[in-house]
């Protein structure tokens, strides 16, 4: 099995689309990477099944977050250049969110369901993850 980790920023609002009767949620996320030559940013779309339409409120512009899954890479030609582009696309298994869940500037906030997202309670360590230093 090949899989990919991403950790970024989203770069819009989630969308909620459908293939084949699954709705998934569907945004752009901005990966960064400090070089010699300044900031160097990827762009990667992630698609994350969502049935029910949970997920998709709280994958909203500036959150980061960490995703990881299977990638798949296409290409196309640009209509512009006609030139080919390289498009990778994340196919998440799982998504974490990194960032809190403050509220943005100019953004309602998002739908509070019960036991949702930000509502959760931190997870207890495992025993396997104590460290003794």
């Amino acid at each position: 099995m090949f899989k990919s980790q991403a950790i970024g920023n989203i770069g819009g609002d989630a969308v909620q689309k459908s293939i084949n009767g699954v709705s998934y949620a569907s945004f752009s996320l901005a990966v960064s990477e400090k070089t010699k030559d300044g900031t160097k940013t990827t762009w990667v779309r992630v698609m994350k099944a969502d049935r029910e339409g949970r997920l998709t409120p709280y994958l909203a512009k500036g959150k980061k977050v960490w995703v990881s899954g299977r990638p798949h890479i296409s290409v196309y030609i640009n209509k512009n250049t006609n030139e080919p582009v390289a498009d990778l696309t994340i196919w998440a298994e799982e998504i974490e969110f990194c960032s809190s869940g403050e509220k943005q500037e100019g953004k309602q906030p998002a739908p509070q369901q019960q036991g949702g997202l930000d509502n959760m309670p931190p997870m207890p360590p495992k025993e396997d993850d104590y460290l003794p230093f």
